[in-house]
This record gives C-alpha cells, structure tokens and sequence, in this order.
C-alpha cells in the first residue's frame, strides 16, 4: 500500500497502539469478570450444599425427637402461643379418652377441666403461662367421660429467636404418691 508524505506526517502514530493496549485491558477485565462469576458460582452451589446438609441433619433430629414424643407412655401436648392444640400424642388419646381430630385448635382448660379442678392451680399455671415461664404443678382433670384423673403437669414455653412465645409443650404424668 503507498501513501504520500503529507498523509502520513498527519496521521497520529499511536492510534493503533493505544487500539491494542485498550484491547488487551477490555481482554484482562473480561477475563478477571469470568473468573470471578465462576468462582462464586462455586462458592454458592457450596454453600448451598452445606445449607442442605445441614437442613437434613436437623429434619432427621425433629423427626427422631418426633417419633420419641409420639411413642412415649406420657401424655404430650403441644400449643401454639395461644394455648390452641395443635398435636397431642397416642398417650394423650388413650389416656383422656379425646381424639386429636376433637381438640384440635381447643384450649386444654376448655375440655380438661372439670367441678373439682382447683381454680387456684389454674390461676398459678395460667399466670406462668402468660409471663412465659415454666410450670410445673398437680391438678385434677377429667377424661371424655368425665372421669377425673390427677395428673402432674410440666408445662415449658417455646420461644423463637426474638424471646416471643411460640408454642408451648405439656407433659403429664400420673403423680407418684
């Protein structure tokens, strides 16, 4: 290719270079942009592992706490904060004579109580309750049938991570006198 002397005494000889070192920068950024989406992705499909793992470790722990609170020979109960059932156990069937599908969403005291439940044990177990504190206690119950039934009573709040009450367990069991 010819060219003539003016042209070329124009022409901006750095123009090509400053092309190619601004290539070589848009390559070097281009590259240091993949690398890093392709090191985070394997950063978060880790994370993600471990998170799964994790869940499934403790899916397997509620339900082996599960199994242990549904086939134990105590009566367990479980409320929502608002003292509704939301699951009571084998033993509680048996023992009060309720179906679950009967209570479900009742308050304990609505159907539990009966002439002769002490009023005073209720007020102390209703106090701990809504001050959020345990309570343990004896107090006379009545099945279905209305057949009474002392009962010892261990009541313990959950609470979620801000201290709020989330549920509550009760187990009772049969005084030993």
């Amino acid at each position: 290719i010819r060219t003539n002397a003016g042209f070329d005494d124009r022409g901006n000889r750095s123009l090509p270079w400053i092309i190619l070192g601004g290539s070589v920068l848009v390559s070097f950024f281009g590259a240091g942009f993949t690398w890093a989406l392709v090191h985070k992705r394997a950063t978060a499909l880790k994370l993600a592992a471990d998170m799964t793992a994790n869940l499934r470790r403790a899916e397997a722990e509620s339900r082996r706490l599960a199994l242990v609170a549904s086939r134990t020979a105590s009566v367990v109960m479980l409320t929502d904060a608002d003292w509704r059932i939301e699951w009571v156990n084998e033993s509680f069937e048996r023992f009060f004579g309720f179906r679950f599908a009967e209570i479900k969403g009742r308050r304990p005291g609505e159907f539990l109580h009966g002439p002769q439940t002490d009023a005073a044990t209720v007020a102390r177990l209703d106090a701990a309750a809504a001050s959020g504190e345990s309570f343990k206690g004896e107090l006379l119950n009545y099945t279905k049938d209305q057949q009474p039934r002392w009962v010892e009573v261990d009541i313990q709040p959950l609470k979620g991570d801000a201290g709020q009450i989330t549920a509550s367990t009760a187990a009772l069991g049969t005084p030993a006198y």
